[in-house]
């Protein structure tokens, strides 16, 4: 009887948890498309705030799979940044009032979050796949890259709309 308890208590936790993180995530998603004060500090905290929580998801498959720093990860980042540069300038400025705001592309950060609550995903209901969980890291990795250029295009776009 105990157990089957503390089962009850684990799957509520569990999907309290799932509930919290799709909730920041679509309001993150959701300040990113409709609009968000510029702060220079945000624009450089936020992507590597997603750069770390990719980092931190990849050092838990090398803890768990005994992957091995892979430089094709390195690469993905590389790609998915020079990417980001490249195709970062959907971003848009506006004005509401003094304050400037600028709307990220959705289609990035849409990716980054479906990847990130798949990866979450992946990690409780598939978590000894190595197939899934790599394809997944990719995508995440390829993402953060792009964020990363993005946010280097919201910046040199900042000059320029003064």
């Amino acid at each position: 009887m105990i157990g089957n308890t503390e089962a009850q208590s684990s799957g509520i936790s569990l999907i309290l948890l799932f509930v919290i993180i799709i909730f920041i995530s679509s309001r993150r998603l959701q300040k990113g498309i409709q609009g968000r004060k510029f702060r220079g500090w945000r624009v450089i905290f936020s992507p590597l705030l997603y750069l770390l929580i990719t980092l931190y998801i990849l050092i838990i498959d090398w803890k768990d799979f005994g992957i091995y720093i892979d430089i094709s990860i390195l690469f993905i980042l590389i790609i998915g940044l020079m990417t980001g540069i490249r195709y970062g300038e959907s971003v848009s400025f506006f004005k509401k009032g003094k304050d400037l705001y600028f709307k990220r592309s959705p289609y990035i950060i849409s990716i980054w979050t479906i990847s990130f609550i798949a990866r979450i995903t992946i990690e409780f209901a598939f978590p000894k796949s190595l197939l899934y969980t790599e394809i997944v890291d990719y995508i995440l990795t390829f993402t953060s890259g792009l964020i990363i250029g993005e946010s280097f295009h919201i910046i040199t776009k900042r000059r320029e709309f003064g």
